[in-house]
């Protein structure tokens, strides 16, 4: 006989070896799905080009499952039967009322270039990475990149269309000016998007598939009336190409990543990205056997049932930590993340750049790990502080002109000769005699200089403000025509000097048909001090960017420049994203996946009966009454019933007690 303990011992034991074994089995069929990325902020892309994604994120799961849909749902729509009728398919509608319904944030066209370091970036922070070619540009607003159409704006856009996220991509500025607006293709005439890299990515579907996202989500399926959506006219060569790029160039890590990161700014998701399949579907073409996508759906599926022992991934600053288990089935590659952790605070160094007369001040900081920079703290420029002219800090000259002189007398400054026009420079000033209509074609570079009667003389140097007339010792005769100065000019004699005062500055001044003889050994101008030139406002920084959060709204950030210290871009105010509720369990109440606030209360337990307490040594209890023999092999119940049913009744045999049927009825063990 079996002592009571030694029962209750081997019950126990038995019921945690049972517990285990469901668990474990459990979790390898269903597979655990990759936790929610942090959302207190927009979501970095971590992924990496050319890595394909076997498994979609805890954010695409969340997305379809609060949509209330599933691959499974979406694809029991009705697709067309080619690109005449996709648009009025019942999978059309679908899809464009799942992307445009959640799609609750809408990007400005200036606020992406802000936003690009969140979705572009390579390893989870620093330079953004061109579309085309990967190489890192920016994230700062320089002027060698800028914002790729890849619908080009000029064939349909028009309005929040052409400020996507999902669609704009950044893109050097060489790489932008290569493609123009051609449609994306593979014959003669077309763009290939492999072309900047040199076939080091494969971006044929990425290109693809954000085709297909405008496509549906904006509607834009005839170049909204304007252009055709396919050949050379439109945005693809043709159905047949993207479908294939789709099938060729599989989802990667870094598009999957991105895909996360513009939802966490806008709502929505290109559906395209995490389900290619639907894009066969749509056109009434058969599903590529074997074809990799991110959630397998539409391919063979691996019963993912030999996963490695996991491999443990440290949080950093751009990342969280977890453990990553892979599925070793041939061909599967399957993986999902457990015991994820928060990610690791950035590790700032500070670099303080202070102002200047004409310059602002602002402090850098840089993390020592990722060299994710911002800049803050920003300081005026402090002016000058003149002091008998001279600027005391950087000893610049207040309202210093320029003077430079052209002496006629000197041979070298003549650079053309002819009976109708001479010519002198020296040291930027520059006079032409034209003397078509003069009454004398004498060789009149003699010194002094002689400019008859009927020449017409230009004066050229920038921005002149005073010129002093040497005619010393001249004849009056031939001095007094320097005094019919132009209209915009007021002139006068003082000895042997005639001077010219304008009343704003200019470039040149021209006196037309000379009324007499006029000569002169030099001319020296006064012009205003060279002006540096307008700031381009090539290096710049983001300045007071605050992410939006579910309860308070959030900024853009501006734009600095760090060379002038003018503010470029304002940026602009973002709402308060409002709570993700995630539906209450019995494990937990109503909870936001976002900053984690819960509401409400739990849901009850499925079975409200408290366990009964342990009751040591219960005394034995009379067996059930002998049932008339009954054939119960037809009785049947859902498989998880009939296990919990085996269960129990080893317990009744083990007390003593007899075996009962799923069917409710006690038979003879």
């Amino acid at each position: 006989m079996i002592g009571n303990l030694q029962k209750r011992s081997l019950a126990l034991l038995l019921v945690l070896v049972i517990c285990t074994s469901l668990g474990v089995t459990a979790a390898a069929q269903a597979g655990v799905t990759v936790p929610l990325a942090s959302t207190s902020e927009y979501i970095y892309n971590t992924g990496t080009r050319g890595t394909v994604a076997t498994a979609l994120s805890e954010n695409a799961l969340a997305f379809y499952r609060e949509n209330g849909t599933s691959y499974a749902a979406l694809s029991a729509y009705a697709g067309g039967t080619g690109a005449s009728d996709a648009p009025s398919s019942a999978l059309y509608n679908a899809l464009q009322t799942l992307m445009r319904d959640a799609h609750d944030t809408v990007t400005s066209y200036n606020g992406t270039k802000s936003l690009f370091q969140y979705t572009d970036c390579e390893g989870g922070g620093g330079a953004i990475s061109s579309f085309y070619s990967g190489a890192p540009i920016g994230p700062s607003w320089d002027g060698g990149w800028n914002r790729e159409h890849t619908w080009p704006d000029s064939k349909g856009l028009g309005g929040a269309d052409e400020n996507d996220i999902m669609m704009l991509r950044p893109t050097a500025s060489g790489e932008n000016g290569a493609r123009g607006n051609t449609a994306y293709g593979e014959s003669s005439g077309y763009y290939n998007p492999n072309t900047a890299s040199g076939g080091r990515y494969d971006l044929r579907g990425d290109v693809a598939r954000i085709f297909l996202y405008v496509y549906v989500r904006w509607g834009n399926v005839n170049g909204n009336g304007t252009y055709s959506t396919w050949g050379t006219r439109g945005v693809m060569e043709s159905v047949t190409v993207m479908l294939s790029w789709i099938e060729e160039d599989p989802v990667d890590t870094w598009e999957l990543s991105r895909n996360d990161s513009v939802e966490s700014i806008t709502g929505t998701r290109n559906v395209f990205v995490d389900y290619p399949a639907l894009a066969f579907l749509l056109f009434g073409e058969e599903i590529p056997d074997g074809m990799t996508t991110p959630s397998g759906e539409g391919a063979a599926r691996c019963d993912h049932d030999n996963f490695d022992a996991g491999t443990a991934v440290a949080a950093t600053c751009t990342q969280e930590g977890y453990t990553l288990y892979t599925c070793m089935t041939a061909g599967c590659g399957y993986s999902y993340k457990t015991n994820i952790t928060e990610k690791a605070a950035h590790s700032y160094r500070t670099a303080v750049t202070a102002p200047t007369c004409t310059k602002a001040g602002f402090t850098t900081y840089t993390c020592a790990q990722c060299s994710h920079s911002y800049v803050s703290n920003t300081v005026a420029a402090k002016g000058h502080r003149f002091v008998g002219g001279i600027c005391s800090v950087c000893n610049a000259a207040e309202g210093a002109a320029e003077k430079v002189t052209l002496s006629f007398g000197d041979a070298a400054n003549r650079t053309a000769i002819s009976a109708s026009q001479q010519i002198w420079e020296q040291n930027g000033v520059k006079v032409t005699n034209n003397k078509a209509s003069a009454q004398s074609n004498v060789a009149d570079y003699i010194d002094p200089v002689r400019f008859y009667k009927g020449s017409d003389v230009r004066i050229e140097y920038p921005g002149i403000t005073k010129l002093e007339i040497d005619c010393s010792g001249l004849d009056a005769k031939y001095t007094d025509g320097w005094l019919n100065a132009p209209a915009c000019a007021t002139a006068s004699k003082n000895g042997g000097t005639v001077t010219v005062i304008f009343d704003a500055p200019t470039d040149s001044v021209t006196y037309t048909n000379l009324s007499a003889q006029c000569r002169a050994y030099s001319i020296t101008v006064y012009a205003e001090a060279a002006q540096a030139p307008a700031c381009e406002h090539r290096n710049t920084a983001m300045e007071g960017a605050i992410a939006p959060t579910c309860t308070e709204g959030g900024h853009t950030g501006s734009t600095l420049c760090l060379d002038c210290g003018a503010v470029t871009d304002a940026g602009q105010a973002l709402p308060a994203r409002g709570h993700d509720w995630i539906g209450a369990t019995s494990d937990a109440p109503q909870t936001c996946r976002r900053c984690g606030t819960t509401e409400g209360d739990k849901l009850p337990d499925a079975d409200d009966t408290p366990d009964a307490p342990d009751t040591p040594n219960a005394p034995d209890t009379p067996n059930a009454p002998d049932i008339p023999a009954k054939d119960h092999s037809g009785c049947s119940a859902s498989v998880l019933k009939t296990l919990l049913n085996t269960i129990a009744n080893f317990f009744r045999v083990l007390f003593g007690g007899q075996p009962k049927c799923v069917c409710g009825e006690y038979y003879s063990a």
